[in-house]
């Protein structure tokens, strides 16, 4: 494979990639300098549009000082974006009589300029510009996406059996990152078209169950609703469970319990596991009006031992979440003696104990969490159960219980909070060991809120400025290099990568990520291979991959070398939006390292993710709860497709955040449980701390523990955050 030691930039009188430059801090903050005319229009473009920044937008594609067909595919891009699919074509085409012979682009470039405007002219149903795209590319293809592009062609045309062969030939010769492309699901509507269900559904669960990307999953989605044969096939299918996740994932529950719902009219299929997912659905989505009649109406008596357990889990469950009782707690412990051998008893102990923790019955609160610890070997309750088995009795008063609790279970603390945790109570109560417990915590949890503190240390108006930002990870990413023996982050970059440099360079975030994502994966023990992902995503302004695999290679190579331990630290915390987040941050004085913990904690700093409870964006916004801060802020109500918006996302996100960090006093535990598990939730965990205990012991008595873990998690994050600030300055 070919070599090349640097990276493609772009020079401003020419498509033409040359070698060069490095990185840019506008590019790696994805922030425009106050004037975008001072640097290069495909920069202004790329960042603006990341933003949402439609003056600047406008503003770029009128400078006359980039090339005419990659302005062209800009604009198209946009224009598509806008709805103005007509116009997009319009310049798709332009752009393409325009492209240079000599541009000098890669040839995934090319092919991804092709399957764009040929994706669109069949979206507009265009049969004339459908066959010039397919009779005139810019240059041959012979990559699969075209290929099923082409077969979709064939299907439009009328030649259905001719689009089945092709797709199914194309599918066979896809990559894994190639099969997750929305041009592969029209394999199912050319199966279809020869009323051929089997195959349909049979194609539609290859290419939905590969999808991971939202943008994708939404492609998706709009393919589903213009099928409605597609829908009938699938009912009738034995086994439906993948599109009953897909519907799940785009937040179409109510389709996906129409589907079961009518397989169970139909007295067809096996049916049990098909139930309990979607009841699982409704259970996490808190539909429980409509569990609880499913479970009345539901004839149980074949189901197997784990099936019934499950189910019986959802009623005590419900209960539960109405409040706590010791009669829940009983609830659950039958599950635990009824079904001893099942996954979902293991769990039952888990919540029989917290039933009992929070009906003040510490004692058998205790013996449920040791008998799930017990019957568990990993899983996300086992650490958590290990250290209410120290806690609670810290919390009595019984220090020796607590010590000999913690000596049977170390082992299962696991190396996160959970151990924190553990050492910080002994650090408190253990007098004579009182030193060491406390040096082990520090050694091994340096940013752990137990000891740091419970709120960021370093105020909006002395945070370091944009360009400060990207000098500190400039600078560790080429101590990085050195520590692993390169002579720059960017040295002897495989073409592949330096192709997908060039993707991300020209604005196609999603296909960049994806692929270089695919790459990395595929190399996962080669920590060279690793680290230049990190640079060649630092430097394409990727802050998802940046995030991503700069954890992983910390993690990795933590311990080796001081100097390389702070520099991975250093890039392996993103700090994307930087000038919109630092605006807000300091409106509503708010350290930028918080936001930076929670964004990456809510979204792992992925603008467009969407989850199962229908939160949008980089902060997750409710479209309910952004409407009310809107209101607040006298701004307009935003759409739930102006929540993929970063600057309105964050600039909602990070006032709902002050508001919470206003009515909780300065108390950020109380803040940032409430903006995870609700206000109300916020409230009564920070009433359950006694008027003497030390304020760290609020985290513990969170009764979630997903927001046990993100409280704290986002804590440490920004603490991390502050000292790679002081490191670098």
């Amino acid at each position: 494979m070919r070599m090349l030691a640097v990276v493609f930039t772009l020079s401003l009188a020419s498509a033409t990639p040359v070698v060069g430059g490095g990185f840019s801090p506008w590019r790696s903050t994805i922030t425009l300098p106050e004037d975008p005319l001072t640097i290069p229009a495909l920069d202004a473009f790329v960042i603006a549009d990341q933003l949402g920044d439609s003056t600047v937008i406008t503003s770029t594609l009128a400078r006359d000082d980039w090339t005419t067909h990659l302005r062209d595919w800009c604009a198209a891009r946009w224009e598509k974006r806008q709805g103005r699919l007509r116009t997009a074509l319009a310049l798709y085409e332009h752009a393409a009589v325009q492209w240079p012979s000599d541009a000098g682009e890669p040839d995934l470039v090319l092919a991804l300029f092709d399957q764009e405007r040929l994706g669109l002219a069949l979206a507009l149903g265009d049969e004339d510009a459908v066959n010039s795209i397919v009779r005139s590319p810019l240059r041959p293809h012979h990559d699969s996406v075209w290929r099923a592009l082409r077969a979709r062609v064939e299907l439009e045309s009328g030649d259905a059996a001719a689009a089945v062969d092709r797709m199914a030939r194309a599918w066979d010769g896809a990559t894994a990152v190639d099969r997750r492309h929305p041009a592969f699901l029209y394999g199912a509507v050319a199966h279809l078209a020869l009323a051929d269900t089997a195959g349909a559904v049979a194609a539609w669960h290859s290419s939905i169950s590969v999808m991971r990307r939202p943008e994708r999953l939404r492609d998706a989605g709009l393919i589903w609703d213009q099928n409605p044969g597609l829908h009938v096939a699938v009912t009738r299918d034995a086994d439906p469970s993948p599109t009953l996740q897909f519907l799940v994932r785009i937040l179409r529950r109510d389709e996906a319990l129409a589907i079961v719902q009518a397989r169970l009219d139909a007295g067809t299929g096996e049916r049990v596991e098909q139930q309990l997912f979607v009841a699982e659905q409704l259970y996490r989505l808190r539909e429980h009006d409509r569990l609880l009649a499913w479970l009345a109406e539901t004839d149980r008596d074949d189901w197997e031992a784990e099936q019934q357990a499950r189910a019986e889990g959802y009623r005590w469950g419900i209960a539960r979440r109405h409040g706590s009782s010791v009669e829940v707690a009983r609830g659950f412990d039958a599950i635990g003696e009824d079904w001893p051998d099942t996954p979902r008893a293991a769990e039952a102990w888990w919540e029989a104990a917290w039933m009992y923790e929070l009906s003040e019955q510490p004692g058998e609160a205790v013996t449920r969490y040791a008998r799930h610890v017990e019957a568990t070997r990993s899983g996300r309750f086992r650490s958590s159960a290990a250290l209410r088995t120290v806690f609670l009795p810290w919390r009595t008063a019984a220090q020796q219980e607590a010590k000999a609790a913690l000596e049977e279970y170390e082992a299962a603390l696991g190396t996160g909070m959970d151990q924190a945790a553990a050492w910080w109570l002994m650090s408190l109560s253990d007098a004579a060991n009182a030193g060491d417990w406390s040096g082990r915590l520090r050694a091994e949890h340096p940013a752990s809120p137990f000891w740091r503190g419970l709120g960021p240390e370093i105020r909006a108006a002395d945070a370091p400025t944009i360009n400060g930002f990207f000098a500190v990870q400039r600078q560790g990413l080429g101590r990085a290099a050195n520590a692993l023996g390169l002579d720059g982050p960017l040295q002897d970059l495989p073409e592949s990568l330096v192709t997908v440099a060039r993707i991300a360079e020209l604005g196609l975030r999603t296909e960049a990520t994806v692929r270089l994502d695919a790459w990395a994966r595929e190399r996962h023990s080669d920590d060279l291979a690793r680290f230049r992902v990190v640079a060649v995503a630092f430097r394409s302004g990727l802050p998802e991959m940046q995030g991503r695999h700069g954890w992983y290679l910390e993690r990795r190579l933590r311990g080796q070398d001081p100097d390389l331990d702070e520099s991975l630290r250093a890039i392996a915390l993103p700090t994307p939006f930087a000038g919109t987040l630092m605006g807000i941050s300091r409106s509503l004085d708010l350290s930028p390292a918080v936001i930076w913990a929670l964004m990456r904690r809510e979204s792992f700093f992925d603008a467009d993710i969407v989850s199962l409870a229908g939160a949008y964006g980089l902060m997750q916004l409710l479209p309910r709860t952004a409407s009310r801060v809107a209101a607040t802020q006298g701004i307009p109500e935003p759409s739930p497709s102006d929540l993929f918006v970063p600057a309105t996302n964050l600039r909602l996100g990070a006032a709902y955040l002050a508001q919470l960090r206003e009515e909780a006093s300065g108390n950020w535990v109380r803040t940032l449980a409430s903006y995870n598990a609700g206000e109300s939730n916020g409230e009564r965990w920070e009433a359950r701390l006694g008027p003497s205990e030390d304020p760290a012991v609020e985290i513990l008595l969170i009764s979630y523990t997903e927001t046990r873990s993100y409280v704290y998690n986002v804590l440490r994050v920004a603490h991390r955050y502050e000292d790679v600030w002081r490191a670098g300055f």
